[in-house]
């Protein structure tokens, strides 16, 4: 059977489509990997630098560092449908821990959601603080509409709050319904607007107990995110994407964005309208921050980081579909809404922030050519006629360049997963960022695909795409209590 003529020339033809495919696949692999490791490159450049002439004249600045001075009025967007699971723990611990008095929370609320209005109405009946602090504003359409939607109303209700008399210095911050709002944010935001049009704090997700596969993915990435890519993007270019969360923006920048957009600030055709307005105010050549800040208290021999944190989804179709909309919003309307304007090291991100639709699909093919390798270097031991590994890079000599370059990078790759996470999250979940790597690419496989059959079907029926949104969860009193400590910051 093993020597049937049949079999070999099955396994001839297999063997002529992988010498074919492999190298193309390998050379894909390899620019993507070449281009992540020169932003390692930048990223260490530009950290020794600082650790060799700036820091040894002048400390490091830190969170605590920054002088009280007037409080500028701050509005806290949060949008809210179907919230009542965690928007009252939410709003609970941000007017218990906020460090500031001069501001206000305005929460969208949708009129066919009353179990999230019950949650915010219930604060407010027990808390005199909430009373004082927290607005509900009830958008005018049923949901779900879209974030942006909900943010709009939002933005237009504090603008009729302030006829004849505009706060023309207030802050606005954005915030999701489950977020874990730092203390010391909005003394970081009113010491940097409105010199800065935008500043954005890093986000944190919380790691669940045990390896956590889906949720931890999320912790890891961003890791690596808002350690490297967001730095070197704002040195590269002086300006850096919104997260959508720890983001505060000037009056200057929201009300520019709203002259020129008739629905407000924040564009409704966007599925990620935080990625979309920081684009509009680098745009405007407005100036924007990614402003990392850590600090010791007292004797405290724990190291804080003043931060945004979360519990991000831990289900597979969860993780997907909010991954869905993230590609949908910034690859597909991203690339329609801003094309490749700006200079050459903008257009560079931008084919950063786009390569992500075919990164996913060139893991996948990795993981199909490292079987495939295996299976051909095992398979004359049962079909001893089969050429064999040996005989594909002997017919292709680049390829096994190729091959070993690209196994050098994963290792690379691997080491600045488990140095990102473990600098933030510590070496217990550095290494288990490794298992979860194929998980994350699965994940991000899956999405990719999805993202681009919604796409193309909203493009063919001329529908509008609507915020698909993901159930949140809060965390518990012993993740809340450890959430701002980082490991080696």
């Amino acid at each position: 059977m093993l020597s049937d003529p049949l079999v070999i020339d099955i396994l001839s033809i297999y063997f002529f489509g992988l010498k074919t495919l492999a190298p193309l696949i390998a050379i894909l692999i390899l620019i993507s990997s070449i281009d992540d490791f020169i932003i390692d490159i930048i990223y260490f450049t530009r950290h020794v630098y600082r650790q060799l002439f700036i820091y040894n004249r002048h400390p490091r600045y830190s969170a605590l560092d920054i002088e009280p001075k007037d409080e500028r009025p701050i509005a806290i967007m949060v949008p809210a449908w179907r919230e009542a699971d965690v928007i009252g723990k939410m709003l609970e611990r941000l007017i218990t821990n906020y460090n500031y008095e001069n501001y206000l929370v305005f929460v969208g609320v949708y009129p066919n959601d009353p179990q999230t209005l019950s949650e915010i109405r219930a604060l407010k009946r027990r808390s005199e603080k909430a009373r004082k602090h927290i607005c509900i504003v009830s958008t005018k359409k049923p949901g779900p509409t879209s974030k942006a939607q909900c943010l709009n109303q939002v933005y237009a209700y504090i603008q009729r709050l302030n006829v004849g008399e505009r706060a023309h210095n207030r802050i606005y911050v954005i915030h999701d319904a489950e977020d874990i709002v730092h203390p010391l944010e909005p003394w970081v935001f009113n010491h940097l607007i409105p010199e800065k049009a935008m500043v954005q704090i890093p986000v944190q997700p919380i790691y669940r107990d045990g390896i956590d596969m889906v949720g931890g993915h999320y912790a890891d990435e961003f890791a690596e995110a808002h350690r490297r890519d967001m730095v070197v993007r704002e040195t590269l270019t002086k300006g850096v994407p919104s997260a959508g969360v720890g983001c505060a923006f000037s009056d200057e920048a929201l009300a520019r964005a709203a002259t020129i957009r008739p629905l407000g600030p924040f564009n409704e055709n966007s599925l990620t309208e935080d990625y979309d307005l920081a684009l509009f105010i680098r745009a405007q050549e407005l100036p924007q921050a990614f402003v990392h800040l850590t600090y010791k208290v007292n004797d405290d021999h724990r190291t804080h980081c003043v931060c945004s944190k979360a519990l991000f989804p831990n289900r597979f179709d969860e993780a997907v579909r909010q991954k869905t909309r993230w590609l949908i919003g910034i690859v597909f309307q991203g690339w329609e809404e801003f094309g490749w304007q700006g200079n050459m090291m903008q257009r560079y991100m931008f084919l950063r922030d786009r390569k992500a639709l075919l990164t996913a699909p060139l893991n996948a093919a990795a993981y199909f050519l490292l079987l495939n390798i295996i299976f051909i270097s095992t398979a004359p031991y049962l079909w001893p006629q089969f050429p064999g590994f040996g005989a594909l890079v002997e017919e292709t000599p680049v390829l096994g360049v190729i091959l070993c370059l690209n196994v050098g990078f994963l290792f690379h790759r691997a080491i600045q997963r488990v140095w990102h996470v473990s600098r933030i999250h510590g070496m217990k979940q550095g290494l288990k960022s490794l298992i979860r790597i194929p998980a994350a690419n699965i994940i991000n496989f899956v999405a990719t695909f999805r993202a681009m059959r919604q796409y193309r079907d909203a493009q063919g029926s001329g529908r509008k795409l609507e915020w698909d949104k993901t159930s949140h969860s809060f965390p518990t009193d012993a993740q809340v209590s450890s959430a701002f400590t980082v490991a080696g910051e």
